[in-house]
């Protein structure tokens, strides 16, 4: 009996045992994917907005769809974290910008688990990820049904936000406006905050408005949010403010920043942004000689790959100088294949490759027919027929007219480069030996 009894009492035990292991190993799952999630959003939040995601974001939301269906698989879908896992699924593929899978999952979710305290939230991703696919009649309809039900002022500012966004997409700066402006009176959360102060300055920048730009701008820049969109910001304020033509006070601005240790990995961009502004003043070759600076100092950097841009582009249009122009143009992607300006840059080397095989054709023209004149052997011909003027058509008086022109035009384009082979030196041999001290780091 006491034998039975104490069998009875281990089985008890190894089924409590069993149970409260399995619970662990159930949290535990979900928890590693929630934490998966967590670093997959503050690394895309560090990086540069519209960037490619990373191969690290990538990995961790992946890992966090991966974890999370093992909870459902292994636990089932009614189990207690089953509605936060399907969630996090949704909004794992969002963020990795698969709008069709986010959407899949957020309307089963919405079906499935019509009671989770979810729900509104689950309609706010679903309507943003409509937007994204270009589905403004039903993320609308989602919207609406949040704004029929009692809703906090954090989903209220949410909803707002996105219908901010809609309006965005459509080109309807104005409205788009007056929803930021209500997601940002009734949000507490800083991240949206400083996003639809972000987004109402860019659609006054479209709108030329440029000093509400920049209060927009600055306001967000003061917030809590991650240094990269702190730079963006400050950056998109300094512009509004060169397009007012207050060049100072951008000067000011961007030599502020450069003595700012939290934006250090930008200093190439900022150095290239300064002179950007003395070429807007007119002082080209000290803009030259900076961005090459900017090249030599911060080489494999984004600042780097818009520096080359804009010394091509200085020699091609300011110092026409085409062969160093369609260099540098090359050597935007070696220096940052990621930049914004690459498929620009690609496009100018391969119209000046073109100009300059028709260049270099013309000069050889030229240089046949000047041997011809003084009847050079290996190209007149053995047999000397002698002009006959009286046989002359119209035709050959035209063709021998434009064979001038063309001859004067690459004789006046030599002459321009020959006039300017100093500058030349100036900014491509000169950089090698005379270099302007690079701006103090912080």
């Amino acid at each position: 009996m006491l034998l039975l009894e104490f069998v009875k009492q281990k089985i008890h035990f190894l089924v409590f045992f069993i149970l409260l292991v399995s619970s662990c190993a159930y949290y535990n799952t979900f928890f590693n994917a929630e934490e998966s999630y967590r670093l997959a959003r503050k690394k895309q939040l560090s990086e540069k907005s519209g960037n490619k995601i990373s191969a690290e974001v990538r990995k961790n939301y992946e890992k966090a769809i991966k974890k999370s269906w093992k909870v459902i698989d292994l636990y089932g879908d009614s189990s207690s974290y089953a509605d936060d896992a399907l969630f996090l699924i949704g909004k794992s593929h969002f963020n990795l910008g698969e709008y069709g899978k986010a959407e899949r999952v957020l309307e089963q979710f919405l079906l499935k688990y019509v009671y989770s305290e979810f729900i509104p939230e689950a309609r706010l991703w679903l309507a943003r990820t409509y937007v994204n696919l270009d589905k403004d009649d039903k993320a609308l309809e989602q919207l609406n049904i949040l704004n029929e039900e009692s809703i906090s002022s954090k989903i209220a500012g949410e909803s707002q936000f996105i219908l901010g966004e809609l309006y965005f997409k459509r080109e309807e700066y104005p409205q788009a406006i007056q929803h930021f402006e209500k997601a940002i009176d009734l949000s507490s959360d800083p991240l949206l905050i400083g996003e639809a102060m972000f987004q109402a300055g860019e659609a006054y920048w479209i709108l030329k408005k440029y000093e509400k730009a920049i209060d927009k701008f600055d306001r967000v820049s003061k917030l809590d949010i991650p240094v990269q969109r702190e730079f963006e910001a400050r950056m998109k304020s300094i512009n509004a403010i060169i397009k007012l033509k207050d060049y100072r006070e951008a000067e000011r601005r961007l030599k502020k920043m450069h003595q700012q240790k939290r934006f250090e990995n930008q200093f190439a961009l900022i150095d290239t942004r300064l002179a950007n502004i003395a070429e807007y003043e007119g002082n080209k070759e000290f803009a030259a000689d900076s961005y090459y600076d900017v090249i030599k100092t911060y080489p494999r950097t984004e600042g780097a790959a818009m520096a080359s841009f804009y010394l091509a582009n200085l020699f091609e249009n300011s110092f026409s100088m085409m062969d160093s122009a369609k260099a540098y143009y090359d050597n935007v992607r070696k220096q940052f294949g990621l930049a914004d300006s690459v498929s620009a840059a690609e496009k100018h080397s391969k119209l000046l490759a073109e100009y300059l095989k028709i260049k270099n054709q013309i000069i050889k023209d030229r240089d046949d027919l000047n041997r011809l004149a003084i009847g050079d052997s290996a190209l007149v011909d053995s047999v000397d027929v002698p002009e006959d003027k009286s046989t002359e058509t119209e035709d050959d008086a035209e063709k021998t007219a434009m064979a001038k022109a063309i001859i004067e035009t690459a004789s006046k384009d030599e002459l321009v480069q020959s006039t300017l082979t100093d500058k030349g030196k100036n900014t491509e041999k000169n950089t090698k030996t005379v270099k302007k001290k690079p701006a103090k780091k912080a």
